[in-house]
């Protein structure tokens, strides 16, 4: 089967509406990015909630939004330490040991005391989060619009 094939099935023009929904090239990149940015926040079960309400709010694509935060999940867990790291050290904090399967295994036994016992690390994280997250979305937007913006092929006006 090629491209041309599939670009004609059914299936693949109803789940490109879904996603384009005759967004305009800002209005795509705003969901992109929204969507990596809280599909990477050092706490668990806060992206989707916020990502949902968020799109609904400013209208944007939620379904693409969502896609993406869920796509860039992997990049949660690798980077919860690193964001509580890099928090730490902005901050001028001690850095305590503190290792993924402790996070995890505490999380797993009983989620509001893990939230309790290191709501001071999950602070860190945020800050890191924060600081590291923001630069790199203004990068990652302007990236992605001008490349919505000038590739014809990806560019669909709203109706």
């Amino acid at each position: 089967m090629n491209w041309q094939t599939i670009k004609e099935k059914r299936w693949y023009i109803k789940t490109k509406a879904v996603f384009n929904q005759g967004l305009t090239p800002r209005e795509m990149a705003i969901s992109i990015v929204l969507g990596s940015f809280l599909g990477v926040v050092p706490l668990i079960g806060v992206a989707t909630p916020a990502i949902t309400f968020l799109a609904i709010y400013f209208r944007l694509n939620l379904p693409l939004a969502l896609f993406i935060t869920y796509a860039v999940s992997p990049l949660h867990v690798l980077l919860f330490l690193p964001f509580i790291y890099a928090g730490e050290t902005i901050v001028g904090a001690d850095h305590l040991p503190i290792t993924f399967e402790r996070v995890q295994s505490a999380f797993q036994a009983d989620f509001m005391a893990a939230l309790s016992e290191m709501s001071l690390q999950l602070g860190y994280g945020i800050v890191g989060w924060i600081t590291i997250g923001i630069p790199v979305s203004i990068a990652l937007f302007f990236l992605i619009y001008y490349m919505l913006k000038y590739n014809p092929r990806l560019h669909q006006k709203r109706d």
